[in-house]
C-alpha cells in the first residue's frame, strides 16, 4: 500500500490527478474479500487519510474495451460564505 501511495502522491504533484487501475487496486483490496460498497468505502478512507479525494469504481472507455479503476485527485477547500 505504501507503493501505491507513493506512486498516487508523485502523479498528484505532476497532474493534480491520478487514476489506478483495477489491478493495482486488487492488490490492496481484493474484491473477493469484501463487499463492492465495503471496498468502496475503504479505498475512500485510504484517500482521505492521505489528504486526497477518490471517485472509485469507475469504468473507462479505451481501445481495449471498458476497464474499472479510480481517480484520485487533491482534495480542494470549498470556501462558504466568505469562511474556510
Amino acid at each position: 500500500m505504501d507503493e501505491l501511495a507513493k506512486h498516487i502522491e508523485q502523479s498528484l504533484k505532476e497532474r493534480g490527478f491520478c487514476v489506478v487501475l483495477e489491478d493495482e487496486l486488487e492488490r490492496c483490496w481484493p474484491s473477493e474479500k469484501s463487499e463492492d460498497a465495503e471496498r468502496e468505502e475503504q479505498i475512500k478512507t485510504f484517500a482521505e487519510s492521505r489528504g486526497w479525494g477518490c471517485f472509485s469504481s469507475y469504468r473507462f472507455w479505451c481501445y481495449e474495451g471498458n476497464i474499472r479503476g479510480a481517480v484520485w485527485r487533491q482534495q480542494s477547500v470549498r470556501v462558504k460564505n466568505g469562511a474556510v
